[in-house]
């Protein structure tokens, strides 16, 4: 392992990533190829997630910045142009409240969900979302075809929508729902108004080992009228979102990168790799001070609210009184 750092040089950026597991590693993929001289501060307690993310460097083309792994925070460095934090949600405000003693940090991306209490998320924004250019990774706003859509469809169709329904089976409800939430509210520039989980049927131990995932249907109202209806059965079935209009519906289907209309319409809608979207994204937020995720503070209004809606549910199923619910 390496645990100490030469004299850096001052043109260089500095880059500090928390976690470099399963998607630490993509970011880690994008981060190595901007082109912006960049030193890269890797940390990750565990040796395995570090080998993975060497394994995964791999497969890139080219690797044009230095990067340096540590198992835990390094002493000998005072500032950091960007933090991302890319750790699971289990201890993130602890995390992000350390490295904002240690560290002089410009500004942040972390990771969804922010965390597993409604006091987290109010004690992370707190700590770096009211005076610091602080963002969460929903990277669906970051990606040109769905920009195009918002421009577009939704510019021309925002008065005909009635509803939009997100369909499939084990793809993550407690843990992705905030992507679509966030997506739909981005798409209309509306925000929500209230969640109704009562239609949640049980929860689960997920994939990842100590975490626990829903199924069932989530219902979330907007303030422009429109309701989202996700839901997540637990045999794999396609994720499809579709858009009803008055004029018919709309079915978006991620995996073949198309948005098919009632009279056959077509749309191309690619969803871009974490790791292809990485570098731009860190370029702009160093250069401009800004990037097209949302804000933190913005974020956290959503998450707070689908935070208590997993809890009602949990709670209400399994007779608990718990004040933190345990997805990632």
């Amino acid at each position: 392992m390496n645990t100490s750092i030469n004299s850096l040089d001052t043109n260089e950026k500095k880059i500090l990533v928390v976690g470099c597991g399963q998607i630490g590693s993509r970011y880690i993929q994008g981060l190595a190829g901007m082109n912006i001289k960049t030193q890269i501060y890797i940390i990750d307690k565990s040796n395995q997630a570090i080998d993975l993310c060497k394994k995964r460097l791999e497969e890139i083309k080219e690797n044009k910045n230095e990067l340096m792994y540590f198992n835990s925070f390094p002493q000998n460095v005072k500032e950091f142009n960007t933090a991302i934090i890319a750790t699971t949600s289990s201890g993130r405000y602890n995390i992000i409240k350390e490295l904002n003693d240690l560290y002089k940090i410009d500004s942040w991306i972390v990771e969804k969900v922010l965390a597993q209490s409604t006091q987290e998320i109010i004690n992370i924004c707190t700590e770096i979302g009211l005076n610091k250019n602080a963002f969460v990774n929903t990277p669906r706003r970051v990606m040109e075809d769905y920009k195009e859509v918002k421009k577009g469809f939704f510019k021309l169709n925002s008065k005909d929508i009635n509803s939009i329904d997100i369909t499939g089976g084990d793809w993550g409800l407690a843990c992705n729902s905030i992507h679509f939430i966030d997506l739909i509210s981005w798409w209309m520039e509306t925000n929500i108004s209230n969640i109704d989980s009562t239609k949640i049927e049980y929860w689960k131990e997920s994939k990842r080992k100590g975490f626990i995932e829903a199924f069932g249907k989530l219902k979330i109202y907007f303030c422009n009228g429109v309701e989202l209806n996700i839901n997540c059965s637990e045999e794999f079935s396609e994720l499809k979102i579709i858009i009803k209009t008055n004029n018919g519906d709309w079915i978006l289907n991620e995996k073949t990168g198309t948005m098919i209309g009632p009279k056959g319409e077509k749309i191309n809608i690619q969803l871009e790799l974490q790791s292809s979207i990485t570098g731009p994204l860190v370029e702009k937020l160093i250069s401009k001070r800004k990037c097209d995720l949302p804000h933190i503070i913005e974020s956290s209004v959503n998450q707070i609210k689908m935070i208590e809606s997993f809890l009602a549910s949990f709670n209400n199923i399994y007779e608990k009184y718990n004040e933190f619910i345990n997805i990632t």
